[in-house]
């Protein structure tokens, strides 16, 4: 009872359970008794969790007390005797009453009288109205909807032909795809998933009014199949008839997935019909998207030699959601713990050899490179495109799989033999239906998140195109056999590969020149690209070999070094929701890089680097749990962002950043404007401070310039003027 009292709103407070409901009232028989009992719930068995809110707790269900609850609901509407099954005749009139009432649903009468074919029956409203006819709405969907549509279009404004659609199913009675079963057949179920493929819209046969041949009287007859069947007799006792009318309606078949961060990646057939199935904005435009389907469980043939029957689910209405990722929220303690870690001053490398510390020995850049990508992700400069080449038996396949199947919303696929669908979308002919389908890709179901895609040098020809336009433009577009439709894509890519044309690098040519990729533009596209490969050294050689062999075995590695797998990943769960923000130092310093970088005449440095490396920078502000990003942390980016390329063979920049502040030609060619503009005509001297006021840079880069002109010769301080500089 107190399970279903705390599920009904969000958080909740004892006292009001106790105050608000006379039935809890009577079973517990005071407000101490409830708060026992939540305790129990919250201590003993998991149920719900607890919060401190002035002198009192909120408490809010977990997803054990979720599934908990579900399971007695479940049973309860089992045990529901033939005297307690759905009237319709009641249901009928407490439709009536429910859409004419002002709090309820008379403005959605009002919607339909102005032309709107269909209308929205709230099922938290109704919940609230009648729980009984709520709770008959999921147990006997097909009854209760059919009493709800005679009852909304016996209102004077409502059209015959106005269908009923349910929203605001209560999140309880959500379940995944792999959580239906033969129960739920023929109930009102609520499923999330993201669709992955819509087939083109065809016509279904509904109904058809046949006419009597000998007395003419006229007999409407439900259809469910394209071939037409006849009433069985007439009145008068003929068994001839005449179809004078035909009723269709528009069909399409969608193919509803699991959300991308479940472990369980089923698939259920979902039927749309009707209008819904022609509203394109809840079928072929949020193909790839995160969707809520109100329906009920239905069962077929696949094929006539199957042993048993599949699923599919037919659906009533289709919600688009904001998101098709799921994240749970950490708890106090774990933010406690993360923030704890964070005052580290080896965060970044701390982060970096606990990744997979027990599954893979050393490869420190490709580990860093993976815990960047993570949380380099951001509004203001978008994704950044990872590129790692390496030889075979490296590890970067074990790491990719163990990233994908460990961080928030991830999505791994291979490239090698993938069709054009495996990775990006196509239009396909559906096996069981026969129709042309919209069927989204790895890349496209990972909107919004982060894709790896392996072996990217078994990637065929024909398919770069998709896939550059999916890295480039964030969209995959579709066109072929009627259907038209552009998917999202935004994600941040880690590509993986083997060089080429060997597997393996050759000693005898630059790294850069063995990219698997021959495509000069898709090339362009990655932001970092860095290399791996076999070490020839014999002692690390062996320490590999030692750690594969001590890898079952816990005494093996030393806790004390490693942040738990637990620890590591919810610490870049909390860091991906900060929005560090450059600071003025941080934003010089990367036009410092960048002008330097591109003044060093390198043909491959674009404007996709200099994305990077702010990028990136982010990272490490993210990595030490901070709001603004520092010039430190563009230091630590600037560095990662060389050791990248360098592993390539493809050297840019020096080893020392802050060689790159001695050739800042910008910002010295700004201060030595202020000055020009600060002189007097007689007395050459002027102010650091108001250089710094007038150049409108930090008071430290105005003061670093100078030293570095006064080292140069060019300026002095003046021995009678202290805090002044003069030109020579």
């Amino acid at each position: 009872m107190l399970l279903e009292k705390v599920s009904k709103k969000n958080k909740i407070h004892p006292a009001t359970i106790y105050k608000e409901d006379s039935t809890v009232n009577e079973t517990f028989g005071s407000e101490r008794t409830v708060r026992r009992a939540l305790k129990e719930l919250v201590n003993d068995e998991g149920f719900l969790e607890r919060e401190k809110d002035g002198q009192r707790y909120l408490y809010t269900m977990t997803e054990k007390g979720r599934k908990y609850l579900m399971k007695i609901k479940k049973r309860e509407r089992q045990k529901k005797d033939e005297s307690n099954l759905f009237d319709y005749d009641d249901g009928y009139e407490e439709f009536v009453d429910f859409f004419e009432s002002e709090k309820h649903g008379q403005n959605q009468i009002k919607k339909a009288g102005i032309g709107r074919n269909f209308v929205y029956l709230d099922y938290k409203k109704l919940e609230r109205f009648n729980p009984d006819l709520a709770d008959d709405l999921m147990q006997d969907p097909d009854r209760v909807l059919e009493a709800c549509k005679e009852a909304v279009r016996s209102l004077p404004e409502v059209q015959d032909n106005v269908d009923v659609r349910v929203k605001n199913v209560s999140d309880f009675e959500e379940q995944s795809i792999n959580e239906l079963t033969a129960r739920d057949r023929n109930k009102l179920v609520v499923v999330e998933g993201v669709i992955q493929s819509v087939s083109r819209p065809g016509s279904q046969l509904v109904s058809a009014d046949f006419e009597c041949i000998k007395c003419g009287q006229t007999y409407t007859k439900e259809q469910d199949s394209q071939q037409l069947k006849s009433p069985y007799k007439c009145e008068c006792g003929s068994k001839q008839f005449e179809p004078v009318n035909e009723r269709h309606e528009t069909v399409r078949y969608l193919t509803l997935k699991e959300r991308p961060d479940q472990r369980s990646r089923d698939k259920i057939v979902t039927v749309i019909q009707g209008d819904l199935a022609e509203d394109e904005s809840k079928n072929l435009k949020a193909m790839g998207s995160g969707v809520k389907v109100v329906g009920y469980l239905d069962t077929y043939m696949k094929k006539k030699t199957d042993e048993f029957q599949s699923f599919r689910l037919v659906a009533n209405n289709i919600e688009v959601e904001d998101s098709k990722w799921e994240l749970e929220n950490l708890t106090d303690s774990e933010v406690e713990e993360i923030e704890e870690l964070s005052e580290r001053s080896d965060i970044p490398d701390y982060l970096t050899q606990s990744l997979a510390f027990e599954e893979i020995k050393n490869n420190h850049l490709l580990k860093k490179s993976f815990i960047v990508w993570l949380l380099g992700r951001s509004s203001n400069f978008g994704n950044v495109h990872f590129l790692c080449i390496g030889d075979p038996g490296t590890g970067k396949s074990h790491l990719a799989k163990y990233v994908a199947e460990n961080a928030d919303r991830v999505i791994k696929s291979v490239a090698s033999g993938a069709t054009e669908v495996g990775l990006t979308a196509a239009v396909v002919k559906d096996e069981m239906t026969g129709e042309w389908t919209a069927e989204a890709g790895s890349l496209a179901m990972a909107d919004g998140g982060f894709h790896i895609t392996d072996e990217i040098d078994e990637l065929d020809d024909d398919h770069y195109s998709a896939y550059n336009e999916a890295l480039s433009d964030e969209t995959i577009t579709l066109s072929k056999a009627g259907i038209h439709a552009e998917l999202g894509a935004s994600v941040s890519e880690f590509a993986l590969g083997n060089p080429a044309p060997h597997y393996s690098f050759d000693d005898m040519d630059p790294k850069i020149e063995q990219v698997p990729i021959d495509k000069d533009d898709l090339i362009s596209r990655f932001g970092i690209i860095l290399a791996v490969e076999n070490d020839d050294d014999t002692e690390q050689y062996l320490e590999k070999v030692e750690h594969i062999l001590n890898r079952e075995n816990a005494s093996g590695f030393k806790e004390a070094d490693y942040i738990s797998e637990d620890t590591l990943f919810n610490y870049i769960h909390y860091a991906q929701q900060l929005s560090p923000e450059l600071s003025d130092e941080a934003y010089n310093k990367i036009m410092d890089a960048c002008e330097s970088l591109f003044n060093e005449g390198n043909d491959r440095i674009k404007l996709r680097h200099a994305e990077a490396l702010a990028t990136v920078s982010v990272a490490f502000a993210r990595m030490n749990l901070v709001e603004e990003v520092t010039a430190a942390h563009v230091e630590e980016a600037f560095e990662f962002f060389v050791d990248c390329y360098k592993s390539m063979d493809f050297d840019i920049g020096n080893d020392d950043f802050t060689d790159f502040d001695s050739k800042n030609k910008r910002q010295i060619r700004k201060v030595k404007e202020a000055y020009e503009v600060l002189k007097g005509p007689e007395d050459d001297k002027v102010l650091v401070d108001d250089l710094v006021q007038e150049v409108e840079l930090s008071e430290s880069i105005v003061e670093d310039t100078l030293q570095k002109l006064k080292r140069e010769g060019e300026f002095f301080e003046p021995a009678n003027a202290k805090g002044a500089v003069q030109r020579i």
